[in-house]
């Protein structure tokens, strides 16, 4: 902490400032997974609605 003060006069403004991008950062790349997910998904269901599920032949139910 001492060095950190050293560094600069206003410590809990930079450590503001970090923690908004981090925030940023993460929420962004948590958005970006979501709408991979999302992708997979729609992707998933499109190919399970054309052909069936592989194990359809097999199904008992």
């Amino acid at each position: 902490m001492r060095q950190a003060r050293q560094l600069t006069p206003n410590l809990s403004g930079v450590v503001e400032s970090l923690l908004t991008e981090f925030v940023e950062r993460e929420r962004q790349r948590r958005q970006e997974q979501a709408e991979r997910l999302a992708a997979t998904i729609r992707l998933w269901n499109a190919f399970d609605d054309h052909p069936g599920a592989f194990a359809d032949e097999y199904s008992t139910l």
